[in-house]
């Protein structure tokens, strides 16, 4: 099945292809990309919850039984380390990557120049809170303040030192920042980010370590009532423990999200390594202590791969057969099952369209302009009139909530219409012309799909960064050419490739270092299927013959995979968005 050619022949293919070029041109209208890490998708909440003064061993059934069931409940990282002594410089190394040179609880501030989480979230846009129980409100500078009930638990006295964000100029000296320092009343789950310190009783600092497990207990369910829980982060620490081990003392931390399944970690952390995790996940710089500490991997949710219909982070080989619209999954995970979903004239859409991590059923019925899709998590089935006969289905998440958003282009006038998962709202973007393939990937790694097209006649690809509205264009193809754009090289950028027909050729454009390769796999009848068939984070190369229905699959880990799945007529799913 694959072209034997020497490595000198898919040079010089590369180099001439019939009026191809050797290397991506960018045509001018771009600006430089920041640089910063790519977010993980999935995660649009995280409340970190943090208590006092307690060893790990001080919390047990008997004394905390709260604390010992929500471990055992959730992902128990048991070897989880304050960095030092006292309680002040651990909030913020948490905060800041650093304890800014403090080592006692005194009153500090901190110039608008150092960085800290919340002015990073506040750059990269996001929403963040401190939620201190007992504070007074109006950009407060003091040190302590007694105060009523505020929230759950009793009421206690609140504490600067416990409020690392109130010590920075550029939080402090800004109304609009300092706003964000707000009383436990006043917790709302739907922001970006939320550190939570419940006042001196409650956070067992001057209270028992019964009250602040009664505290936790009565906390918990304000996070699972989010409306979007499904992408919610709850991580729960104490500042330090009451020995020297590794700096800080080992202390009790759990996490809890929909995605963790309960486990026991032992891999030694500590809160630079929470500072981290949260910094990659909204993709944000790493700060001080956290660019040295290592990411808390256990907690991340399982990257998402398209074409995966079982949810075990790998892509499935399915397709769907028009004569009786029926949808045939070879699972990787659950085997083969068959399901009839859509009619001989429907158009196939699949994507998560509910979040759950699966690719849903879909199509596209363009008779109609209406999108039918089975949501995997409910079972539900869905209907959405949103488009016209000539327009072409390209789903994908725009808003980077974690969901599928029904888009269409529409070839006449190059306009992309799109209505939001996340809020409902509708845009429509001129972007492209008649002839244009439209194309979907998240080209510059920010979470978000990008508005994107590839132009045959000229060879060129043409996208619109959703990370900074910067427009970009690229001379990597020719006329035949099949837009088959996929994260090849596991960065998390789609990279700008194609497949050949002509030759059987994939040539490929790595985001990651520029560089480019051609592989021979496939012949000239093959329906290219990109997809990442084994679950390493990077898509393989991937051919459906129409002619004996087999699969030919060279999988970035696995090799090649020869699998016998469906006949002349089908449809490969993963051949979705291939024009």
């Amino acid at each position: 099945m694959m072209r034997f050619s020497t490595l000198l022949l898919v040079l010089l293919l590369m180099a001439f292809g019939g009026g191809g070029c050797l290397f991506a041109r960018d045509l001018g209208g771009s600006r430089p990309e920041q640089v910063q890490t790519t977010p993980i998708p999935g995660v649009n909440h995280i409340i970190w919850v943090w208590f006092e003064n307690r060893e790990s061993t001080a919390i047990t059934p008997a004394t905390a039984p709260f604390f010992s069931s929500f471990a055992a409940a959730n992902v128990n990282l048991a070897n989880f380390f304050g960095v030092e002594h006292p309680s002040q410089p651990n909030y913020l190394d948490a905060f800041s990557g650093s304890n800014q040179g403090v080592t006692n609880d005194n009153h500090f501030t901190f110039p608008a120049s150092v960085d800290n989480l919340a002015k990073q979230m506040a750059v990269a846009g996001r929403s963040w809170r401190v939620y201190a129980q007992d504070y007074p409100g109006g950009c407060s500078d003091a040190d302590t303040v007694t105060g009523s009930v505020d929230g759950p638990g009793v009421a206690g006295q609140y504490v600067r030192k416990h409020n690392p964000a109130i010590s920075f100029e550029s939080v402090r000296l800004d109304p609009v920042q300092c706003a964000n320092i707000q009383a436990l009343a006043s917790f709302d789950p739907t922001v970006n980010f939320a550190l939570v310190v419940p006042n001196m009783i409650n956070d067992m600092h001057d209270g028992t370590t019964a009250q602040g497990d009664a505290f936790l207990q009565a906390f918990v369910p304000l996070v699972t009532a989010s409306p979007d829980l499904a992408h919610t982060l709850l991580i729960v620490t104490f500042d330090e423990g009451s020995s020297n081990t590794n700096g800080g003392g080992h202390i009790y931390t759990a996490v809890s999200a929909p995605w963790l399944a309960p486990q026991t970690v032992n891999t030694t952390y500590n809160h630079f390594s929470a500072l981290r995790t949260i910094e990659r996940i909204y993709g944000l710089p790493f700060l001080g202590g956290a660019a040295t500490a290592t990411t808390i991997s256990e907690i991340l949710p399982p990257p998402r791969t398209g074409f995966d219909f079982d949810g075990d982070a790998k892509a499935d080989v399915a397709i769907f057969r028009p004569s009786d619209g029926v949808w045939w999954v070879n699972g990787s995970q659950n085997g083969v099952s068959a399901t009839q979903f859509g009619l001989t004239t429907d158009v196939i859409a699949p994507g998560d369209f509910d979040g759950d991590g699966k690719t849903d059923l879909a199509v596209y019925r363009p008779s109609t302009g209406t999108w039918f899709y089975l949501n995997s998590a409910t079972n539900t089935f869905n209907a959405v009139r949103f488009g016209l006969a000539e327009d072409l289905p390209v789903p994908a998440d725009f808003d980077g909530d974690g969901k599928a958003d029904v888009t269409v282009f529409r070839p006449s006038t190059g306009i992309w219409f799109r209505l939001n998962s996340s809020d409902g709202a509708f845009s429509a973007v001129q972007f492209g012309l008649n002839g244009d393939h439209p194309t979907v990937g998240d080209f510059d790694g920010d979470g978000k799909a990008d508005i994107a097209v590839y132009r045959p006649s000229a060879g060129i690809w043409f996208r619109l960064n959703s990370r900074d509205g910067s427009f970009r264009a690229d001379q990597f193809g020719i006329a035949e050419d099949k837009p088959v754009p996929a994260d090849y090289d596991g960065d998390g950028k789609t990279d700008i490739a194609v497949f050949r027909p002509s030759l059987g050729v994939w040539f490929i454009l790595k985001s990651s270092d520029g560089s480019f390769n051609g592989v021979p796999w496939g012949i000239a009848e093959d329906r290219p299927a990109p997809g990442d068939y084994d679950g390493d984070g990077k898509a393989d190369i991937a051919v459906f013959r129409p002619s004996t229905g087999t699969w030919f699959k060279l999988g970035s880990t696995a090799g090649l995979s020869i699998i016998q799945f469906g006949t002349n007529g089908d449809i490969p799913v993963a051949n979705a968005f291939v024009q």
